[in-house]
This record gives structure tokens, C-alpha cells and sequence, in this order.
């Protein structure tokens, strides 16, 4: 059997990562021979050894190769073992990527062919984040309050984060606001910080917005904002001075530039 995880959101992928690992070790009891192997640490090369080791006992084995897709220079490796494995009714092998570059995902197509089941992790958006958040919550006995909800939902598809979140929520049984005081954002922090991290800028935008600033001017500001980094930087890269007719302040492209 060959298991194929792959995609930006390792959260949920390593979470259906372990559930294969549990769930085989369940059912062979201790008749389990686990190889773990990251393709990335140039070791792929053992396969043909785990492969073509036999026991004189009944003993299944499961293979986790990590970053397998990404691995260019030794994918005659992982293909051995896609087919080893697809031949033989002993082996488990779980193929496991991230976000794949351009060769990558090339060989996917190669992969779902011995592939018995495969399984893309994108990012979650929309209801389906939410769906994702208000689950976990429940998991782990809490009652997410909508302003909760919302902010959390600006964390978009860092899970990882969320995850910790939740669970410093559940131990401490309540949790600050993940915008620890509204009244510190100010319009300067969020056109400090928007451009810059997407975390401390949409929390500083859902702060001023909670405290009853205008939508439209809050965008209004923020498209006057970009305007202005990106006429900074069409000059800075040519290595010339930004003209006064553009009507940015001399501190503001020393800050942008430095």
C-alpha cells in the first residue's frame, strides 16, 4: 500500500500522517518494522537496503519517506521504492511533502500511479477555516466567543499557530485576546506593519476597526500607503532620489528604504 501526502498545509498533513502510522501499528500489533528516511538528508539510497532486507518472521514494514517529491538527484530511489512497495503485500510506504516547486509537482503524476491513496493539504479559507477552527475548539472543550472566532480566522492558513492558540486557551482555561490591547494600534502601526507581517497588520486593522475607525478610510489609507512603497522602491532600485512632486515625506523613505 502507498499512502501520497503532499501540500502547503503540513498541519493537517502531519496530522493524517500520524493517523496512518497509529492506525498500521494497530493492526499489525508488534509485527511492525517502522523506517523513517527525510529525502532531503541524502539517505534515500538505504531503500534499497530496507527493501531488500527479508526476515525469517512475518513482519510488515512501514516506510516514511519525507520531502520525497522535492528530492531531484536520487528520484530513481524513490520510484524503487514506489514500486517495491506496490508489488509487495508486506510494505507500507508514505510518501510526505510540503509546498512542492515546479519539479515536484512534475512528479506527481509519476508517483499517483503506484499511489493506492493520495491526498492534497491546501490551505483552508473561507468556511472551511472556520469549520477547521470551531472543531478543534470543541476538541479541546472550549467555547470560542464570535470576536474569538474572528480573530483567529485572521491567522488564515497558519494552523500551527491557531493550534497553539487553542491549547493555551484550554490550559489556562481563557486566553487574552490575540490583540492584546486595542487602544495600542494606531493608523501608524498598521501602515508600520500591513505591508510587512500579515499577522501584527490584520490585528492592528481588526483593532482599529473594533474601536469604531471608518472602513473606507482604513482602506483609503492603506491604498494611498502602497502607492507610496511602491513609487519608493520603482525609484530606489534605479538608484535614484524620489522626486518632491511625488509628495512623500523624506522619513518616510528613509523608513521604507533602510
Amino acid at each position: 500500500m502507498i499512502y501520497l501526502l503532499y501540500g502547503s498545509d503540513t498541519y493537517r498533513s502531519r496530522q493524517k500522517l500520524n493517523e496512518i502510522i497509529v492506525g498500521h501499528r494497530k493492526k499489525a500489533g508488534g509485527n511492525l518494522n517502522f523506517h523513517r528516511i527525510d529525502a532531503e538528508s541524502g539517505h534515500p539510497v538505504q531503500l534499497k537496503n530496507i527493501f531488500d532486507t527479508t526476515s525469517l518472521f512475518s513482519v510488515k514494514k512501514l516506510i516514511l519517506i519525507e520531502n520525497a517529491l522535492s528530492y531531484g538527484a536520487g528520484w530513481d530511489d524513490i520510484t524503487y521504492a514506489a514500486k517495491s512497495a506496490r508489488d509487495s503485500s508486506d510494505t507500507i510506504l508514505v510518501l510526505w511533502d510540503r509546498e512542492l516547486s515546479a519539479g515536484g509537482k512534475k512528479r506527481i503524476q509519476e508517483v499517483l500511479e503506484y499511489a493506492t491513496k493520495a491526498y492534497e493539504f491546501k490551505p483552508l479559507t473561507g468556511a472551511f477555516l472556520r469549520s477547521w477552527i470551531l472543531e478543534e475548539a470543541r476538541k479541546r472543550g472550549l467555547q470560542l466567543s464570535p470576536q474569538e472566532l474572528s480573530e483567529l480566522e485572521l491567522l488564515g492558513g497558519d494552523l500551527w499557530g491557531t493550534a497553539n492558540f487553542l491549547e493555551k486557551m484550554a490550559i489556562a482555561g481563557a486566553a487574552p485576546s490575540l490583540i492584546k490591547n486595542s487602544n495600542e494600534s494606531n493608523i501608524f502601526h498598521l501602515g508600520d506593519t500591513f505591508f510587512v507581517s500579515q499577522r501584527s497588520g490584520l490585528r492592528h486593522l481588526l483593532g482599529l476597526i473594533q474601536r469604531g475607525e471608518d472602513e473606507f478610510n482604513l482602506f483609503s489609507y492603506l491604498v494611498g500607503r502602497a502607492r507610496s512603497i511602491l513609487a519608493i522602491c520603482h525609484f530606489f532600485e534605479r538608484r535614484k532620489p524620489v522626486p518632491a512632486n511625488q509628495g512623500i515625506h523624506p522619513f518616510v523613505v528613509k523608513k521604507i528604504t533602510s
